[in-house]
């Protein structure tokens, strides 16, 4: 029996193999909460920018043997009789899923005609920009990936493996039920695919087998989060503490400041600066909120200016330095001082008035 592999299917495999596997199978996915929400927003954008394409941009499905997709497009290059798919994608950055999507166009593409198109044309983001992308590597893998979908289809189910993908998909609540009746590993969210991976090589697929992994006596050339120390408290249902922290001291003079920095990842932009102000004993908040991302510099310096009181204030946190770096008037300073220090190190950060006002912070490591 011949499956027809499309690209809503490609598409799947790339998050979940054994989504892909559901879908081959003939077991389509219930619309998840977040999907039905997505499909609504994007509805009149996508509608928006389809009739804003060209008329030479038509709009047809590719069908290939065991092979079937239906860009938003197909253009002319030029005036040659070469052709390029046209995808819609309204998230602000491209991700490798919609990359290999184009490059499963191009495969199509590629065997209908003869030749591969050279690049294919993303259509990305609310503000609709043209990107061409080059498929000559993106075609290579989609290649790769129907390989694995025939095998797939003609194979057992592969194993279950939960992944950050989970919580937008149809099948996530019968897959974590799953999950738990076995007491999976991948139940623990901060494993790495491949530290899974790397673990079933070795027989460990449960959460219980991976606490014993954890050696309490073996030396550590440095601190970092212990996976199996995290199974064994799991296992153990208590709290563990590998090795007390230890706070930072600060100046009973100076208040106290805690910072809530919320972003969104897709627009590469801020949205949110919640500060928590504990001086002589009174907690005060304030937020900056910017409705879009042209008043992103607006709130850093209204944060700047009315968020630190009238003193010399000390920040101590675990803020990225990515987050500071985005202050209006600072990245050069940010950029000399933090080249080799790690995204995820704590920061102490000191603000003075007079460098406020000038519109420069000085960051102390």
């Amino acid at each position: 029996m011949v499956v027809l592999i499309t690209d809503a299917i490609i598409n799947a495999y790339l998050r979940c193999p054994l989504k892909a596997h559901h879908l081959i199978s003939g077991r389509p996915p219930p619309v998840s909460e977040h999907e039905g929400f997505a499909e609504q927003l994007d509805r009149p954008h996508l509608a928006r920018v389809r009739c804003a394409l060209p008329a030479s941009a038509v709009a047809l499905p590719l069908v290939h043997n065991d092979l079937s997709t239906h860009p938003d497009g197909i253009e002319r290059i030029g005036k040659t009789k070469r052709f390029a798919p046209v995808r819609i994608f309204p998230q602000a950055r491209l991700s490798d899923v919609d990359r290999l999507t184009l490059g499963f166009d191009g495969l199509v593409m590629k065997h209908l005609c003869a030749k591969a198109p050279a690049y294919g044309v993303a259509i990305v983001g609310p503000n609709a920009r043209r990107t061409r992308l080059a498929l000559a590597s993106l075609i290579r893998r989609a290649a790769r990936a129907v390989e694995s979908l025939r095998l797939l289809a003609s194979g057992p189910a592969p194993r279950l493996m939960l992944n950050r993908n989970c919580a937008t998909c149809g099948f996530r609540d019968a897959c974590r039920e799953r999950a738990i009746a076995v007491d999976d590993l991948s139940l623990m969210a901060g494993l790495k695919k491949a530290e899974l991976v790397t673990a079933h090589k070795k027989g460990i697929f449960t959460i219980t087998q991976f606490a014993h992994t954890f050696r309490p006596n073996r030396r550590r050339k440095r601190l970092r989060h212990e996976w199996a120390l995290q199974a064994l408290s799991i296992r153990e249902r208590g709290t563990h503490v590998l090795e007390p922290p230890e706070l930072p001291q600060r100046a009973s003079a100076r208040p106290a400041l805690f910072l809530d920095i919320e972003g969104d990842v897709d627009a590469a932009s801020y949205y949110l600066i919640g500060v928590l102000t504990v001086a002589n004993g009174k907690a005060t908040q304030k937020s900056f909120w910017a409705k879009h991302c042209d008043e992103e510099e607006i709130i850093w310096r209204r944060f700047l200016r009315g968020g630190l009181g009238n003193q010399d204030t000390a920040i101590s946190g675990n803020s990225a330095p990515t987050d500071w770096a985005r202050c209006p008037g600072k990245q050069k300073d940010h950029e000399q001082r933090h080249e080799s220090q790690p995204v995820n190190a704590p920061l102490t950060f000191c603000f003075q008035r007079s460098a406020i006002e000038t519109g420069a912070v000085e960051f102390l490591a």
